[in-house]
């Protein structure tokens, strides 16, 4: 995978994980377990939780 296609999937991670959390709140293990379902978006846990540490650090969600 190229620079930019990691970029890619890495902002729309981001984008799926806030989308996620926009109606509830979920833990990280239920955010993954509904990532693994999404085709393109399978990310585990080693990707879902510095996700969800960058997201906190810029104030987007709160834990």
């Amino acid at each position: 995978m190229d620079d930019r296609q990691t970029q890619l999937r890495k902002g729309a991670l981001e984008l799926a994980v806030l989308a996620l959390l926009s109606g509830d709140e979920r833990y990280g293990a239920e955010i993954v377990d509904i990532l693994a379902s999404l085709p393109g978006l399978d990310a585990g846990a080693g990707t879902v939780y510095p996700v969800l540490a960058r997201l906190n650090r810029s104030k987007l969600v709160e834990t």
